[in-house]
């Protein structure tokens, strides 16, 4: 019975030695996910052993995974009864503030270490470098809140000439199509102006070619009457020609009645001379 109870337990002791080995190995080779699953196992079966939990806190850092590794590395520090378990358990919580950019928490977390031991020099460069962080962060805060506000008003002064080019857009089309219904209104009007015109054109026209008509009927009768004017002249000319010889015809005999009344009374006066 009592070997049985022997030999029932010192398997389990060589196992659990076994499994922290493995781990152990695990860690080195950096396999920290598996070396995660040996030590969480190693701390199921001993929950008062916080070197398991310190373990499992180490390999979630590795990981990556801050706030579970904390989370351990604080058990740590409120069940171990060793101030230097306490201290190593701080400071890496404090490391796990910072890489999750909490660093008030972190240099708060620090000073919780120099509370345990006053000559932790690697303690007081963290809380400087943290502070420095801090510091950065705030700078980094208040330069997006202005690149924010900044941002905010382009997209404000944005939507606003998006607004305007939109309006003006829109009164540019307006005015294009009042203008283009002005130059229809004016084309129609013309047009009909035109259409009204053709029959007073029309109308003038025919005046015209009626005064024309007339005019061409005045001059018509004009060339007739200085035709007949140069006709009656023609036959005045003729009657003229007919008196003057005429007249030269009797006064020719004129002439010659003259001349034969002088001969005789020539004769006369001989005779009587000579009688």
């Amino acid at each position: 019975m009592n070997i049985r109870v022997l030999f029932f337990f010192i398997p389990v002791s060589l196992s659990a030695v076994y499994d922290s080995w493995r781990a152990e190995r695990a860690f080195h080779n950096k396999d920290f996910n598996y070396a995660e699953q040996l030590y969480r196992q190693e701390s199921v079966s001993s929950p008062d052993d916080v070197k398991c939990s310190y373990n499992v806190g180490k390999t979630l850092y590795e990981q990556k995974k801050y706030e579970p590794a904390r989370e351990f590395f604080e058990t740590v520090a409120e069940k171990s009864i060793h101030a230097s378990e306490r201290e190593q358990a701080l400071f890496n919580a404090g490391d796990c503030l910072i890489q999750q950019r909490e660093f008030k928490q972190a240099v708060q977390t620090y000073e919780r270490v120099l509370s345990i031991n006053s000559e932790n020099k690697y303690a007081r460069e963290r809380i400087e470098l943290a502070r420095k962080l801090e510091q950065q962060k705030q700078e980094q805060k208040e330069k997006q809140k202005n690149n924010d506000t900044e941002k905010k008003q382009n997209d404000k002064n944005k939507d606003k000439n998006d607004t305007q080019n939109k309006e003006n857009k829109k009164d540019d089309q307006q005015q294009q199509d009042q203008n283009q219904q002005d130059n229809e209104k004016q084309k129609a009007d013309q047009q009909k102006g035109q259409e009204q015109q053709k029959p007073e054109q029309q109308s003038a026209g025919d005046e015209q070619q009626k005064q024309a008509a007339q005019q061409d009927g005045g001059d018509k009768q004009a060339d007739d009457q200085r035709a007949g004017e140069k006709k009656m002249t023609g036959k005045q000319e003729d009657l003229l020609a007919q008196a003057e010889h005429d007249d030269e015809q009797k006064t020719k005999g004129l002439i010659r009645a003259a001349v034969q009344a002088g001969g005789a009374r020539s004769q006369v006066n001989n005779a009587q001379k000579d009688w």
